[in-house]
């Protein structure tokens, strides 16, 4: 990669050293003997318009037999370019994607020229962007070009770099939810992940790590279970989906079954951390969790007991989708404290956003600590509503079938959750705890 102007100037020497003594070859005519029709810009410019109209044939009558192009810095495709035939199958693909030039700064010293350009073509409409700027030296002998270069300036390097960036992560994320989860491939899951992968929201009692979570993705996959994604947002280092995830029902037939929020952070192409938040329906229990919540009655209060430990916002249409992590208390039946992750879609700017202030879809899992009834241990719980602004709420709180851990161990419950997140009083939770059989 060309670092700076310096840099640039540099290659540029080097270069026009280089293919001099090509571009002359051993029966050179001096420059006062060069004929009109050789003038490097007609030449060069001729070319230009030749391939802006889609006249492949056009531009090679401007080219020597052994005419080198270079390309810096090197593209996947390649970066040098030897001879008519190569130098006319490159520029037949350039064509083919619509490619456009447009050069400006032209400047020529006898038979070597300089130039600034600017390129657009659809593999960079692709990534999001309208063209990118480069830098172009040539050297014109006999009427014909013998050898040019085109050197991408850096700025417009960073943002190619940066745009493909984004598509990796794109295509990351399409992978990780296709091929990992919704055809149990756990060859490209092992890619996928970082070694050191964490996962902030184990399920069903999986270790929160690389190994957990791709015993979830199996479980998934063995279940005919598939995702269905609504919307995606990408930066160099996050990936946010909102997922719909469809189960099969006794027919076989895939229905809406939740939809979720899932966070992840990606690192060096890989992904290295997960954070899921989940809309509507609760997973399904796992084998021996069939009693159903109503035995015994539980109510009291939670609210949330300090600030956020984590925050991330993104644009989502009209409105943001904030990830946060807060610490909440519960007292009355069930005493403690959790951890809770929540996702929340709110409709109203990410600068603006705060508890309550507009309408909003919140979802969310929690970690609990504490007793339920005098009972030691913890759970996972799915806590969710859907509120209006400045207005009080009415959302569930559920327990997870199988997260239970000590005394808490196989419990299962579900609370009706009330509040108003604008009154500074705590939330209310009234419902039924029962256990396992």
């Amino acid at each position: 990669m060309i670092k700076s102007k310096g840099s640039r100037r540099l290659f540029t020497l080097i270069f026009m050293l280089l293919f001099i003594p090509f571009a002359i070859g051993q029966g050179a005519k001096t420059v006062a003997a060069q004929a009109p029709e050789s003038n490097p810009e007609s030449i060069i410019v001729g070319i230009v318009n030749a391939l802006n109209n889609g006249d492949v044939d056009g531009a090679l009558a401007l080219v020597g037999e052994e005419a080198v192009v270079v390309l810096m810095p090197p593209p996947p495709t390649g970066a040098t370019y030897v001879g008519k035939e190569a130098i006319g199958a490159w520029w037949e693909t350039f064509v083919g994607n619509h490619g456009s030039i447009t050069i400006t700064n032209f400047q020529s010293t006898g038979t070597m020229a300089s130039w600034s350009a600017t390129i657009s073509e659809d593999t960079f409409t692709a990534l999001g962007l309208e063209s990118l700027a480069f830098e172009g030296v040539g050297i014109v002998h006999d009427g014909l070009l013998q050898s040019y270069t085109w050197i991408m300036t850096e700025e417009s390097v960073g943002r190619l770099q940066a745009a493909v960036d984004l598509a990796n992560n794109r295509a990351l994320a399409q992978r990780y939810l296709e091929e990992m989860w919704d055809n149990g491939n756990m060859a490209v899951a092992d890619e996928l992940l970082a070694d050191d992968f964490v996962d902030h929201y184990p399920l069903f009692g999986n270790a929160p790590d690389k190994a957990g979570i791709m015993a979830d993705a199996t479980n998934f996959h063995a279940d005919g279970t598939k995702n269905r994604v609504e919307e995606m947002f990408v930066t160099p280092e996050t990936i946010v989906i909102r997922d719909t995830v469809r189960m099969p029902d006794a027919n076989g037939d895939l229905q809406d079954a939740l939809e979720a929020a899932i966070f992840l952070t990606v690192k060096e192409g890989q992904i290295t951390e997960r954070r899921i938040a989940i809309f509507g329906l609760q997973p399904p229990p796992p084998p021996g969790a069939n009693a159903t919540p109503g035995n015994i009655a539980a109510e009291g209060a939670y609210m949330i007991s300090g600030p956020p430990l984590e925050r991330m916002t993104t644009p989502s249409g009209d409105g943001c989708l904030v990830n946060v992590v807060l610490p909440y208390t519960f007292n009355g039946a069930i005493t403690g404290s959790a951890e809770v992750h929540l996702a929340v879609l709110g409709q109203g700017p990410c600068e603006e956003m705060g508890p309550g202030l507009f309408d909003e879809t919140v979802a969310a899992k929690g970690a609990f600590t504490g007793t339920v009834d005098g009972k030691a241990g913890t759970f996972a719980f799915l806590y969710g509503f859907q509120g209006q602004a400045k207005q009080p709420f009415d959302g569930f709180i559920r327990i997870i079938p199988g997260s239970g851990t000590g005394e808490l161990q196989g419990i299962l419950g579900e609370f009706k959750a009330t509040g108003n997140p604008l009154s500074g009083e705590p939330f209310v939770y009234v419902g039924n705890y029962a256990w396992a059989e």
